[in-house]
């Protein structure tokens, strides 16, 4: 595949941009215990291996080339398990991505990161199902059906939450957004450098979530 093929418009780098400002955005906002390093639109494969990634079973057909990353790092030296505080946090964080493309460009296009707001909503049933055994045998359908119907409920409380937040910093948004498509990749120091000066001591944590 050329990388003539691999090259997006302009208008597509745009809502990548968008997209992965919002997940930025959010990680330096909530400060979660995994924490931003770097962020890109750039072509994974081009930033690990300079090669592209080929499926086994389909000899001569390219995969998928997955644009974009969010690169993270743990604030401890061993990683240890989520509090329910981060857990909530991650969601956010991993919704955040597509509620940036509807503030800044008025829509949301699942066509990059599809799977954003299924991680989102399998860590929401983590917390609704945690110290519950989930297997067929020991919950009743109208049980389980009652924790996915809260575990969706969940997800749209904080969707609502995370909308609010990047709302009140369009601002900031709009600005790494704009930056990050024009340099393709970017650290976490730069991104910082870009945002207003009081964007930490004014932001908006609705608190009755992460208590």
């Amino acid at each position: 595949m050329s990388s003539e093929n691999l090259s997006l418009s302009e208008k597509e780098l745009e809502l990548l941009a968008c997209h992965q400002a919002g997940h930025a955005l959010a990680y330096l906002l909530l400060e979660p215990t995994v924490q931003l390093q770097s962020i890109t639109i750039l072509p994974i494969s081009k930033i690990r291996e300079k090669q592209f990634f080929y499926d086994n079973n389909e000899k001569g057909k390219n995969k998928s080339v997955k644009y974009g990353q969010i690169f993270t790092y743990h604030t401890n030296e061993v990683v240890q398990t989520q509090s329910h505080i981060d857990k909530l946090k991650m969601i956010k964080i991993e919704l955040a991505g597509h509620i940036a493309e509807e503030l800044l460009l008025g829509s949301k296009d699942y066509n990059y990161h599809q799977k954003d707001r299924q991680h989102a909503l399998n860590m929401a049933k983590e917390i609704v199902f945690s110290g519950i055994d989930n297997s067929k045998d020991n919950i009743s359908h109208d049980d389980r059906e009652l924790l996915l119907k809260e575990a969706y409920t969940l997800v749209l409380q904080l969707e609502d939450e995370i909308k609010e937040l990047l709302m009140y910093n369009k601002d900031n948004l709009s600005c790494i957004a704009q930056n990050l498509q024009q340099k393709k990749t970017m650290t976490a120091t730069q991104i910082k450098q870009l945002l207003v000066k009081d964007t930490v001591e004014n932001r908006i944590l609705p608190q009755e979530t992460l208590l």
